[in-house]
């Protein structure tokens, strides 16, 4: 269509630099990956199309840095006849501004011998149009343009292959709004594709493309690009996400793009008795809001007159963490009109009436914002009806950035423990860095060892998410070489179940007298060529709600020697520790949930030479409530040196432990912070309340103490797939982020164990990264 065309050459002008704009264009961020929702192309015999979309063959979800193997039918190609060229086209199901295409070129090479080999069939030279009708196409001529493919080498473990230009950058579409892609290779053989020229073969392919959604790095005064909207009708008709699509704008820049008066670019409610006829944004992440830029609903009929009496007018704004619990904005400017667009090809923002300017939101921290108009025909709109029921539309929402702490999700991270092979989903995942430098970048210098507890070892189908062979086993871990989230750079190890026994498998008194019990491992720190790990002794407590039926009973010590090639694991020694406590009234004391080395050897910011071991005071009602205790480095064994804070000093009575603040998750973490809005104080990360879905923070001037009550920060998405899906034990890992920044993981699980069983997707861990938006320096 004529508006998405014109946002591409707007797009593409800017790209060359044609002068008209001397703004520096802001950082691109990872982008939502976009799921594909059909794909069309003629297809050999055990090759279709879809193959090309339903990640068989890849190595795990939704990333960019996945794999995809050799193996024959996981991949599509096709023989078309002379004359034909082979094309396949993508639909992504609605309008979305494009970010990238990523390639997975066609990789047959199942044994190895030169008739498996087959790579010469991927695309090679080709063209790339987009459509948001499927009728009316533009050819894209981006950076990279003419395009050809990067060909794939036949290897089990293919890294995206992308463009042929020696980076293998992707496909960048820089935002243009857009339903569909379609690639058209050459006809020619050895053109189209890598067929020899002495050799060639009609037959063309590639493995696997994923797409993911424009996005740009948010920074102070910067736009926040949603990742979608939805209305009371579900969107089929109504169109909610082209109030965040850029479809009909004249760019994506920002404040002083305009709107064209096409009606099939916005967003169109019709109002129904019993529903709200609301419009919500979700923003992808926890941002601090600034302004909500508006473009009222400006289309025009097919005589071009003026439709714009179907504007929201009168409206209620709210925002939420959660999307379900929504806290009503009435700063200035309140209550809320919106000004009536003109009709005009090319319309100015309209924010609200009487020139009153954007909507300002002040600061507040939100993911999802929603428009209530407040009232019918005249009043929530500017009078349209059809039917007898009120039209409500718009036209464009753009957000903007304030100053304030920013919690986004970390795909690739998340991508990292996305794993169909072998290790293939676990929760627990505290990081220890083996030199004991715990500093933001640290990881750069030190292997880094993971603690998982109950882990699946086996396979997951890529199509079906079916877990196929699912061996439990109560522990792993993994080591990661360098800082960045590499699949080529970690490996995972776990005991076979077949060997009935765990990597940390109990044999303390305390286990010998327990049969059947099992670690769960809490959080550890390396000193002086040895690991030492807290885990949690564990029995099955049949008493307990289904998803729940174990009991703790113990901490031990593990301590494992650190040779060059890592811990050895084999020479481990088990103690049992007094850092367990049964209370009388039924509730009990618990030691390891997370670790603070506050020494020059961990490179903390304020060194007073402690090691701080936090806890909780799980109470009969099931309220955690956190504690402390610390020891010298060199008594780290000597748990008679150990000393716990009971409020005003150091006590050698576990049982004097004093909360320091209420609502802790089992799992946590405490960080010496030294840079952002947390510098020089220590910040407790944790989920609010074992099991809420609510990420939060809470902040103190020393090790022990008063923290600040809990601060909400995020919620765990997940939690609204259903499934019987549950989230717990947020925790930071400080030397594995950037500076400036705060890497955090949550579990995802669930007490349904057929979900488990048919969607191996739901059981691995989350990331997330907490960082400041802070204006310019």
């Amino acid at each position: 269509m004529a508006a998405a065309a014109a946002v591409a050459a707007v797009l593409l002008a800017r790209a060359a630099g044609d002068g008209n704009d001397d703004r520096r264009a802001p950082d691109t961020a990872y982008g939502e990956w976009l799921p594909v929702a059909s794909v069309t192309a003629a297809a050999m015999d055990g090759c279709d199309a879809v193959n090309a979309v339903n990640q068989s063959g890849m190595s795990g979800t939704a990333a960019k840095s996945h794999t995809h193997g050799n193996r024959p039918g996981t991949m599509w190609c096709v023989a078309p006849q002379e004359g034909e060229a082979a094309v396949i086209t993508f639909d992504l199901g609605r309008v979305v501004p494009l970010g990238e295409m990523w390639v997975w070129n066609y990789n047959e090479a199942d044994t190895g011998t030169p008739e498996s080999v087959k790579i010469h069939r991927g695309l090679k030279n080709i063209r790339i149009y987009t459509s948001a009708d499927g009728d009316t196409w533009d050819e894209f001529r981006g950076e990279g343009y003419p395009y050809q493919l990067a060909r794939a080498d036949g290897s089990d473990r293919l890294a995206a292959t992308n463009l042929n230009d020696g980076k293998r950058s992707p496909v960048r579409f820089g935002g243009i709004p857009a339903r569909y892609v379609k690639l058209v290779a050459d006809e020619a053989a050895g053109r189209g594709n890598w067929s020899d020229d002495g050799h060639p073969e009609r037959a063309f392919g590639l493995s696997e493309v994923r797409f993911y959604r424009y996005a740009r790095k948010v920074v102070h005064g910067g736009a926040i690009d949603p990742v979608g909207a939805f209305d009371a009708a579900g969107g089929e008709a109504s169109h909610p996400e082209h109030t965040v699509n850029h479809y009909g704008m004249s760019g994506l820049d920002g404040r002083h793009d305009t709107h064209g008066n096409d009606p099939r670019t916005m967003w169109l409610l019709r109002g129904e008795p019993g529903l709200e006829p609301a419009l919500t944004v979700d923003l992808g992440g926890t941002y601090p809001l600034g302004e909500m830029w508006i473009w009222n609903y400006n289309g025009t009929d097919e005589h071009g007159r003026p439709q714009t009496d179907r504007g929201v007018r009168d409206v209620r704004i709210y925002h939420s963490l959660d999307g379900e619990n929504w806290t009503e904005l009435t700063g200035e400017g309140y209550p809320y009109r919106l000004a009536q667009a003109d009709g005009s090809g090319n319309l100015a923002a309209t924010n609200l009436d009487g020139g009153r300017g954007p909507v300002d939101f002040g600061g507040v921290m939100a993911r999802y914002v929603k428009l209530v108009p407040a009232g019918g025909a005249g009043e929530g709109n500017w009078g349209a009806e059809a039917d007898g029921r009120p039209l409500y539309g718009l036209s464009e929402l753009r957000f903007f950035s304030a100053a304030g702490i920013a919690v986004e999700p970390a795909p690739e991270w998340t991508a990292l423990f996305s794993r169909y092979e072998g290790w293939t989903g676990a929760d627990g995942i505290y990081s220890i860095p083996l030199n004991g430098d715990d500093r933001p970048g640290a990881a750069e210098r030190t292997p880094t060892l993971f603690l998982f507890s109950d882990t699946y070892a086996g396979r997951v189908d890529p199509v079906s998410r079916i877990r196929e062979g699912r061996g439990l086993v109560n522990n792993s871990v993994a080591l990661l070489q360098g800082g960045e989230p590499d699949p080529a750079a970690i490996r995972f190890k776990w005991a076979p179940k077949t060997a009935d026994l765990s990597l940390f498998t109990p044999h303390t008194p305390a286990a010998v007298a327990l049969p059947e019990s099992w670690y769960w491992l809490q959080d550890g720190l390396s000193r002086d060529g040895k690991l030492y790990l807290f885990p949690l002794l564990m029995t099955r407590d049949p008493a307990q709600p289904p998803g729940f039926q174990f009991a703790i009973r113990g901490v031990s010590l593990i301590t494992v020697p650190l040779s060059e090639d890592g811990p050895d694991f084999a020479r481990q020694t088990q103690t049992d520790t007094p850092l367990y406590r049964k209370l009388p009234d039924g509730g009990e004391l618990v030691f390891g949930a997370g670790i603070l080395d506050l020494t020059e050897q961990a490179g903390a910011p304020n060194p007073d030479g402690y090691i701080y071991v936090y806890g909780y005071r799980n109470e009969p009602s099931g309220l955690k409530r956190l504690l402390v205790a610390r020891t010298l480095p060199d008594q780290l064994e000597t748990f008679a040196a150990w000393r716990f804070w009971d409020g005003e000093g150091w006590s050698e009575r576990i049982e004097d432990a004093a909360p320091l603040v209420d609502g802790v998750s089992a799992e946590l973490s405490v960080t010496a912070v030294a840079e952002g809005p947390w510098k020089g104080k220590y910040a407790a990360v944790f989920e609010l309340n074992t099991l809420s879905g609510y990420i939060a923070y809470a902040v103190a001037d020393s090790p022990a103490g008063p923290f600040s009550e809990p601060a909400p920060i995020h919620y765990t998405p997940e939690i609204k797939d259903g499934q019987g899906i549950l989230t717990y034990n947020a925790k930071a890992h400080p030397h594995l982020s950037k500076a400036g920044e705060l890497l955090i993981t949550y579990n995802v699980n669930t007490t349904d164990a057929m979900a488990d069983a048919i969607n191996g997707d739901i059981y691995r861990p989350r990331w997330l990264r907490i960082r400041e938006i802070a204006p310019a320096s």
